[in-house]
């Protein structure tokens, strides 16, 4: 009967029965079954949900047939239907489980990761209850498919350490500390009244009719954003007359909305008196959820002046007694982190001082750091009370970062395992491609620190994969960078100047969690080397970063920290002016204002003034207030043009098309000035555009767009971001869309190409669909079929090729399009992926390492107009370099060999040498490159000497010249027979710049004699080139002072070799050089 009928008849049908009894009902759970339309199966969704949460068995299993039906036969599904087949997997109900479990193993990958991805979406909405329902699903989905929730485990992470709405942030907790231990069916009844909740809210749009008392009538008002002081009213006496489950989520109501609460508890002594007590009393109840509910709501009310009032002295010494006890003795890790933040809320708020005395009793009394250590709510609300408190810096151990396990497994290890786990480390942690999981670089990071507690001798060589963690894409991994930098300054290692400022941009870290290590670095250093305050260099940009967050920063517990470190440094003292903004928080509008203007042009304020007009504008333009607008820009217009303006470009750029001409005067006179936006302010766009949280990806690439559409320019850095974004988002469409959009706005070629590929394959997704494609025999597809199905996970942060593949006809495939094909995505996405799998598949390894045309194929790829795909080739002869000692160089020689004509320019590969690669991938360049150059020089000098002769006896000209001989040598220039000027110069030229620029000091001297020995290798013309031998001269007696005497001799004798070769006069370098040289005389016995 049911297969005649329509999906509308069929919908109309169900809708019928299921407002009846539980036969009707059941039927309507059969009925969806034959319904094959997804809008249909969309609409009833809400309804479905509500017969799956029907208590009567017969209904569940009918509707867990009908569901298996429509997603494996009709191909249909939806979020809520895929969080329903997870909720019936963890069901203690056999059939029913092991039912949703084959149809979830049934389910796509690319499936499972879009829904997930839409789910960690819901963390980040402004909406309570959804961010609620989405915890529980990342739960339920974690007891069966832990992998798919390994990306979203740092938001979550970011969640558990502090959230406005309590239970959210509990559940968090749950989820990451006792997940594994928790019975399956306390998680599946806790969703049952959330989702009931949800339902109403998300789909009906009506205000729901539980039944005051219920757990759902309760969470109802919870999840509100906001309640009136009468609702509160009615929630107290609710208090009194209802026992848990409901107590224990009405104090978390009140501590979450705490204002209507407090202005009710200021207009009533009475209430506040009954509230105190029955406080007083829930603190000592044996259920632990009721009592840390009790202990925070303590901590608030408190603070009101009625309550205090009522409060004895018995009374606090009784709850301060309770919090000493959780502890000193409490295993419950919830307990003591919630203990720890009641403390931090009395620290901030109450000004009475025996509370105050309380609380620094118990702090000194309590292992504090030993509590800190067991996890992230303990740490970070353990640091703020200490920091508030302005208590002794706490030592590296009270982090969770630092495991007493780790550092038996460390301490086991003999000589040769310390050296293979610090090249593990190192390796890992430099894996950062964007594609790659981040969960590899965080257990490195780990493994780091707590080698340093024990190895503190390792300290020195890890400074340069610090920069790593701190710019990671993960926050929780830049804040374990921190952790390690502070572990280092514990020890007191000499930490180089560069790296410190470097690790000035985790002051505008997103998550205050990443900023409150920052600032324990930050004390630490105060504590051990304070002389490092004498770096003029440090001590302005630590000026510059630390009073904006002084003025700009929410977080009241860091804003005193900083102020606290700015006076204690002796910054306030050099920088007078800082002291004029102490008081910025406590004075009015139109008194900052006027510190804006007079203090615009003081260097060291002007980013700390450009953001606090940024946010103020920000607000003005969100709450429509036009005349605050009106006078920010004229402020504005009358301002100097500094670079810091540039904080304030993107809201300008908003005002202009809301139709403001001052702001379009004011970019106008930004671009004039400045048409390239600023290394400091694109590298924090960078950074945030990294950012896995994709609704952040979004606002950046929507202010990046802004920019560019006003003609500034950007870096190639930043341009390949944007690059790796339109190729791999395609699970959020509009970060696709808009990165696209950025791109088609660049003048790049490779830009340009990823913009019309992309157009072709969304064409052509429209008509081919994801399953049809990956079974297509390989042979008969082409180029977008196979960008399509090496499929990017954005769950796992990996890329895969469907399992029924032969790997090693899919890898000859792939050769083939890299050597043939001409388009840019396919080949990125063919080398990512080869660069991912080959961390885990051997075979694959072998395979690319016994291919004697690979490197051939990958460097041809090399170009001066495909900037992303060149990084990627880079990456992957990286990873194969480190596999087996020599290929790189054994495979750069072998390409070199023969007629010169065809191959690639040298300077492809020296500019692989300005890339941030590994020193043995350096060396194994310079090496090859040595030899090549061996037989190019000598073939060089007897050409250029043919050539005179013939130039001087005027058998050929220098048109004849260029045009016979600029592939054969790469001759490009004459300006005379005695200067003929080919690839050699230019050569050289690259690797002096590469290798000899910045600090040189800093090179090891592997890589400076390897260097020097290809110089020397040069014909005449070359090393008569006095701007190439002044270069090398000079750094060369920088260099000396930090080499060992057999170093030093070595060095010696070359720079007197290059002065004879070159008849380069040394007195020509200057007094401060020839000195050196000098000295450098003196110290050798020759």
């Amino acid at each position: 009967m049911y297969e005649q009928m329509s999906s509308k008849e069929l919908s109309k049908l169900f809708l019928e029965y299921y407002q009846q009894d539980w036969k009707k009902r059941s039927e309507a759970a059969r009925i969806l079954g034959y319904i094959n339309d997804q809008e249909e199966i969309n609409r009833l969704t809400p309804y479905i949900m509500e017969l799956a949460l029907d208590t009567n068995r017969f209904i569940r299993i009918n509707l867990a047939h009908s569901i298996k039906r429509i997603v494996l036969e009709y191909n249909i599904i939806n979020e809520d239907i895929f969080v329903l087949l997870y909720l019936w997997a963890n069901t203690p109900i056999a059939i029913l489980s092991e039912m949703a479990r084959r149809i979830i193993s049934s389910l796509d990958i690319e499936i499972v990761s879009r829904y997930v991805l839409s789910l960690s979406l819901k963390l980040y909405s402004s909406e309570p209850i959804k961010v609620m329902y989405a915890l529980f699903s990342m739960g339920l989905i974690s007891t069966i498919n832990p992998e798919y929730i390994t990306n979203t485990l740092p938001e979550i992470i970011a969640i558990a350490t502090g959230h406005r709405y309590k239970l959210i942030q509990l559940l968090a907790i749950e989820i990451l500390e006792e997940f594994a231990n928790t019975e399956k069916e306390h998680i599946v009844s806790k969703f049952v009244y959330v989702y009931r909740v949800y339902v109403y809210l998300e789909y009906k749009k009506e205000k729901p009719q539980f039944k005051r008392g219920t757990v759902e009538y309760i969470l109802y008002k919870y999840f509100k954003k906001q309640l009136t002081k009468e609702e509160i009213d009615d929630l107290i006496y609710d208090l009194t007359q209802f026992k848990t489950p409901v107590v224990k989520i009405i104090l978390m109501l009140f501590y979450t909305h705490f204002k209507p609460l407090k202005e009710l508890l200021d207009e009533n002594k009475n209430l506040s008196k009954m509230l105190l007590e029955e406080v007083l009393q829930q603190i000592k109840n044996d259920n632990f959820m009721i009592k840390l509910s009790a202990i925070l709501l303590f901590s608030k009310i408190v603070t009101v002046e009625n309550v205090y009032q009522h409060l004895s002295k018995r009374d606090i010494d009784e709850f301060f007694k309770i919090i000493e006890d959780v502890l000193a003795t409490e295993s419950n890790y919830l307990l003591k982190g919630t203990s720890l933040e009641a403390l931090c809320n009395l620290v901030k708020w109450s000004g009475f001082q025996y509370i105050l005395e309380k609380i620094e009793e118990i702090i000194d009394k309590v292992d504090i750091e030993s509590i800190m250590n067991e996890g992230y709510l303990c740490y970070y609300n353990g640091v703020c009370v200490l920091l508030k408190l302005n208590k002794k810096c706490p030592s590296t151990k009270s982090s969770p970062y630092f495991d007493t396990d780790t550092i038996k497994e460390i301490s086991s290890l003999g000589i040769d395992d310390y050296r293979y786990l610090m090249l593990d480390i190192i390796t890992s942690v430099r894996r950062s491609v964007w594609i790659g999981g981040w969960l590899d670089r965080f257990y490195s990071g780990k493994y780091l620190g707590n080698l340093l507690h024990i190895k503190p001798e390792y300290s020195t060589n890890v400074l340069d994969t610090i920069k790593y963690l701190i710019r990671d894409n993960y926050f929780i991994v830049r804040s374990l960078g921190a952790w390690i930098l502070r572990i280092v300054a514990q020890l007191n290692t000499s930490i180089p100047e560069d790296l410190i400022i470097d690790t000035l941009i985790l002051f505008d870290d997103r998550f205050s969690q990443g900023r409150l290590e920052y600032v324990l670095f930050w004390k630490t250093v105060l504590e051990k080397s304070p002389h490092l305050f004498d770096n003029e260099n440090i001590c302005r940009e630590v000026a510059y970063e630390m009073i904006t967050k002084y003025l700009n920063d929410r977080h009241e517990v860091l804003r005193e920290a900083y102020l606290n470190i700015l006076e204690e440094s002796g910054i306030v003292e050099k920088y007078p002016s800082i002291k004029y903004f102490k008081n910025y928080h406590n004075i009015s509008e139109e008194e900052r204002k006027e510190l804006f203007r007079k203090y615009w042009d003081h260097k060291e304020l002007r980013k700390a003034i450009a953001v606090a007009i940024k946010l103020k504008l920000r607000g003005s333009i969100k709450n429509k207030k036009y005349s605050a607008i009106g006078e920010y820009l004229d402020m504005i217009s009358h301002m100097e043009i500094h670079r810091e303006i540039f904080y304030i470009l993107y809201e300008l750029i908003l005002l202009k098309h809301m139709g403001f001409k001052e702001a379009d005067e004011i970019i106008k006179k930004i671009r004039d000035k400045h048409s390239t936006i600023p290394y400091y302010l694109e590298e924090k766009l960078f950074l945030n555009i990294m950012e896995p949280i994709i609704v952040v990806r979004y606002y950046k690439l929507k202010r990046l767009l802004a920019m560019i559409k006003e003609k500034f320019h950007i870096s190639y850095n930043l341009i390949n971001k944007v690059k790796e974004i339109a190729i791999y988002e395609h699970i959020c469409g509009k970060n696709a869309e808009m990165a696209l959009k950025i791109l088609s706005n660049i003048e790049d070629d490779e830009s340009k190409a990823i913009v019309k590929e992309e157009l072709e394959l969304k064409e052509y997704m429209e008509k081919k669909s994801i399953v049809e494609i990956k079974y297509k025999k390989l042979e008969n597809m082409d180029w977008k079929d196979i960008y399509l199905i090496i499929q990017y996970l954005p769950t796992e942060g990996k890329l895969i090729i469907p399992d029924h593949l032969n790997l090693e006809d899919f890898l000859n495939k792939a050769m083939d399009i890299l050597e043939n094909e001409d388009k840019v995505t396919v080949k990125i996405k063919i080398i990512d992926y080869l660069i991912s799998e080959i961390q885990e598949n051997e075979r694959l390894l072998n395979m690319l390492l016994g291919n004697k045309d690979l490197f051939r194929i990958l460097y041809n790829l090399c170009s001066d107009n495909n900037h992303l795909l060149f990084k990627r080739v880079i990456i992957l002869l990286e990873e194969l370099a480190s596999v087996e000692e020599g290929w790189l160089e054994r495979n750069i020689i072998e390409y070199y060999k023969g007629e010169w004509g065809n191959k690639k320019p040298l300077r492809h590969l020296l500019h692989m040498l300005y890339e941030d690669i590994p020193m043995y991938f350096k060396l194994d360049i310079l090496r090859a490159i040595r030899e090549i150059i061996k037989d190019r020089v000598e073939h060089c000098k007897r050409l250029c000497g043919e050539i005179r002769k013939m130039l001087e006896e005027g058998k050929i000209s220098k048109e004849e010249i260029l045009s016979k001989y600029m592939d054969m040598i790469g001759i490009h220039t004459i300006t005379s027979p005695h200067n003929i000027i080919c690839q050699n110069m230019d050569n050289v030229a690259l690797i002096v710049n590469a290798i000899f620029s910045g600090d040189i000091k800093k090179q090891p001297w592997d890589l400076i004699k390897s260097t020097l020995d290809i110089i020397l290798l040069m014909c005449e013309s070359v090393l008569l080139d006095e701007n190439i031998v002044s270069t090398v001269l000079k750094k060369l007696l920088e260099y000396y002072e930090v080499l060992k005497d057999e170093e030093i001799t070595y060095l010696y004798l070359y720079i007197k070799r290059l002065l004879e070769r070159s008849n380069y006069n040394i007195e020509k370098l200057g007094e401060e050089y020839l000195k050196k040289y000098r000295e450098l005389e003196r110290r050798i016995v020759i």
